[in-house]
């Protein structure tokens, strides 16, 4: 108790905003100040890192124009890629470092349909589960239906609104979370009911003789 008192009466006496280290050895006291963090200098670099990385999204659409507008409605939010063709789609896809959260695929373009890479996607175990919301004309009303047979979660109308395309892309990637999450969800049940099977299977074989089976 002795050594306990004399740390504390040590820690009263050293003033404000100190942190008073005590040990058996320590003939003397020895304190570090504690400064507060400007606000106004530069941003912690720790708590930088610990910020949560944006999501990341990948845009194919062979109009410079179009990718353009899309890029402006959704650079606040996401970490976009863009394509102009299904090749270079594909290759961004299976090369990127991180995970790309949803595809925003223009159906119709010079040359080529995107429903090939919506079918390229779907034939690949690694990218059949990316959410993509297809982007094409009201008159091509047609090839949107046909791109959700496919597997596309949802479709956009052109003339762009940023309001939809916002939410568009919002839901499909919510959609993904949570069919993920319900996915975790039946794997925890089945999980914690094989633990409960083994321990009923554990506590017969203690109870019961593995001869006669008879309860001991």
């Amino acid at each position: 108790y002795q050594k306990a008192d004399q740390a504390l009466y040590r820690a009263k006496h050293s003033g404000k905003n100190r942190v008073v280290f005590f040990r058996d050895n320590l003939t003397e006291t020895q304190s570090h100040t504690l400064t507060a963090p400007d606000p106004f200098g530069a941003p912690d670099t720790a708590l930088a890192a610990l910020a949560p990385e944006r999501l990341k999204l990948l845009i194919v659409d062979d109009r410079k124009d179009q990718l353009a507008l899309l890029s402006n409605i959704l650079q606040e939010d996401y970490e976009l890629l863009s394509a102009a063709s299904w090749e270079a789609g594909l290759a961004l896809l299976r090369g990127a470092e991180t995970p790309v959260s949803a595809v925003l695929l223009r159906l119709s373009m010079a040359g080529m349909s995107g429903l090939t890479v919506l079918t390229a996607m779907q034939n690949d175990p690694a990218l059949a589960a990316i959410p993509v919301v297809a982007v094409s004309s009201f008159a091509e009303a047609e090839l949107s239906l046909k791109a959700v047979e496919l597997g596309a979660t949802d479709f956009i109308s052109l003339p762009l609104e940023a309001r939809v395309v916002k939410t568009r892309v919002r839901s499909a990637i919510h959609r993904l979370e949570t069919e993920d999450l319900r996915a975790q969800n039946r794997f925890l049940i089945m999980q914690k009911s094989e633990e409960v099977r083994h321990q009923n299977e554990l506590r017969y074989l203690a109870e019961h003789d593995p001869l006669t089976h008879i309860c001991n």
